[in-house]
């Protein structure tokens, strides 16, 4: 036979069903611990949740130039890693950032053609006007006719980046030509 203790947790265990005498509790209204509202997602035209893409450009909004200044200095530490001559695997074994500058014949690791790096050096420099050193940049490694496009590649890819960040003037077929 059951005991008084058996009924009362038997009765806690049943789904309360209140009688249509007895009001149901109202909805309370929505607050931010809501699923449906929280503070990074706004709800979709049709009230859902929106999707992770929608997320993603919302937050590509609210963080655009953090974005691009994050991409900014990745573009620069590419540079950097390009213009010292070092290309991934290829040639580290070889590659001597602080080496002496290397005089007489060369053969050019990017186009193979043998090259004097005395020549190399005067031309690129004086394409430069001195703002950039063929040394510090190429160490003897490649010739003019490959580092002269290659340095102005990445001058132009780095206009570009400051022009989608606001920092110079924005010329758009620039910008497509160049990212």
């Amino acid at each position: 036979m059951p005991d008084a203790a058996d009924s009362t947790v038997a009765t806690n265990a049943r789904p309360n069903t209140s009688s249509p005498s007895q009001p149901s509790p109202a909805p309370s209204s929505a607050t931010a611990d809501s699923p449906n509202e929280t503070s990074s997602k706004a709800p979709s035209e049709d009230g859902e949740t929106p999707s992770a893409a929608e997320t993603a450009k919302i937050l590509f909004k609210k963080n655009k130039k953090v974005i691009i200044g994050a991409v900014a200095v990745i573009a620069t530490g590419l540079f950097i890693h390009l213009t010292k001559g070092q290309h991934g695997t290829e040639g580290i074994e070889t590659y001597a950032p602080f080496s002496d500058p290397v005089s007489g014949d060369q053969k050019c690791v990017r186009c193979g053609k043998a090259f004097d790096v005395e020549d190399a050096r005067d031309e690129y420099n004086s394409e430069f006007g001195g703002d950039l050193d063929y040394d510090e940049n190429y160490a003897g490694e490649v010739c003019a006719d490959c580092a002269i496009p290659d340095s102005d590649g990445l001058i132009n890819q780095g206009r570009a980046i400051f022009m989608m960040n606001g920092d110079e003037d924005y010329d758009d077929d620039f910008v497509r030509m160049y990212l």
